[in-house]
């Protein structure tokens, strides 16, 4: 394989190309369109041939229903806590099932959107494992609020909820068996959950209803992904690795719904036992590994143990990561029970408070980021043939 730092350097060019010469890349667009043609070229150009997914989503509706019902949960468990226990007692369920519902209410959206995958794969014996890097170029709504105090409350609001959600359940179960509470405790409980609750629906009705904040650039979520993914379809392009084959796959329409990598994991169900996803999200700042090991808060799912403690092994420092409240495109994979596992860096504040804003920018990448990322992948694939580890 290239040195690492040919691989940083190459993503780097990727997403200056992306985020500079194309811009925001709204799912369903031209913009979109024109970053997957952009990826079709460069597999192309590597000597791939790509091959087009026709890929139809669900337009995001203009108001979210869960997190304005979420919000109105919390005020009135916070409300009710002491005349109606058994009832608050359910808030911190329908809060931890948030995310539950969105999915569904994806899944009932009508596809009228048209958006596309990206695949290419080089060409091996096919009883080797085929490991898919997969990323996705779309780039999300901003939201309204980009201060960075701003963007880490809103962004931990559901969190937050859910803690207080969780105290009134507690309170209500010692009033049910009888505990005495004192009665000075009522007002600084429903005073917490109706400013939370309620500070959470006025800026999310403020973040969907502002047709004024535009897209984000996409820079770190998600060019540096799919930089990553081209700089990686070009090193093995050159030198394949042994006993395995590679597949690289840019996905569309992530941000509406993971609708591309919904399309696609229905296309690799006959590769169970033989493939796994290494999906890349998120790569372009920060001095820290994270592997996601867990998604989803009220039905939560692994992603692959055997892959994770690879990677663990690689690097003893990354962190494990549970996303408990979003969640990227390897999650339509594991529910297709298809291996798959997920990386991303932190560590970089700056970049973390521009997620999904106007701020997300392409000075915001770090090629020693994307150094380190593309020397933890070789890593990974270099050692995957020879240790005694095993798909399937």
């Amino acid at each position: 394989m290239n040195d690492t730092s040919d691989i940083g350097l190459n993503a780097f060019e990727h997403i200056r190309y992306l985020v500079q010469k194309i811009g925001p890349r709204p799912a369903g667009t031209s913009a979109e369109k024109s970053g997957l043609d952009y990826a079709a070229e460069q597999l192309i150009r590597f000597g791939y041939q790509p091959e087009w997914i026709p890929v139809a989503f669900g337009e995001s509706p203009k108001i979210y229903l869960q997190n304005i019902l979420a919000g109105g949960v919390l005020i009135g468990a916070g409300c009710l806590w002491r005349s109606a226990p058994l009832l608050t007692m359910l808030a911190p369920l329908f809060l931890l099932a948030i995310p539950e519902l969105e999915r569904l209410e994806i899944k009932m959206r009508p596809k009228k959107q048209a958006s596309n995958d990206v695949f290419a794969m080089n060409e091996g014996n096919a009883e080797n494992p085929l490991v898919i890097f997969c990323a996705h170029i779309d780039s999300a709504p901003a939201m309204a609020v980009d201060g960075p105090f701003l963007v880490r409350l809103f962004s931990n609001g559901m969190r937050i909820m859910q803690r207080i959600a969780i105290l009134i359940a507690y309170l209500s179960l010692a009033g049910i068996l009888g505990f005495a509470i004192p009665g000075s405790i009522y007002w600084p409980v429903a005073g917490a959950a109706g400013l939370v609750g309620g500070w959470f629906m006025l800026i999310d009705l403020i973040n969907q209803l502002d047709r004024r904040k535009g897209n984000s650039p996409g820079a770190v979520d998600n060019a540096s992904g799919v930089g990553m993914v081209l700089a990686l379809a070009e090193a093995f392009a050159e030198n394949p690795p042994k006993r395995l084959r590679t597949g690289f796959l840019i996905t569309g329409a992530e941000e509406p719904g993971l609708y591309g990598a919904e399309v696609f994991s229905g296309k690799l169900r006959e590769y169970k036992g033989k493939v796994f996803v290494f999906n890349i999200d998120m790569v372009g700042a920060g001095d820290e590994i994270q592997v996601v090991t867990r998604v989803g808060s009220l039905l939560p799912q692994d992603t692959s143990k055997k892959i994770n403690e690879l990677l663990f092994e690689i690097n003893p420092d990354a962190r494990a990561v549970w996303y408990s409240l979003k969640s990227s495109d390897f999650a339509p994979f594991l529910r297709s029970g298809i291996e798959a596992v997920s990386i991303q860096t932190g560590g970089s504040g700056i970049a973390e408070t521009a997620y999904h804003t106007r701020k997300d920018t392409f000075d915001l990448i770090d090629i020693s980021t994307l150094t380190k990322t593309g020397n933890f992948i070789s890593r990974f694939v270099e050692m995957l043939p020879y240790s005694d580890w095993a798909i399937g």
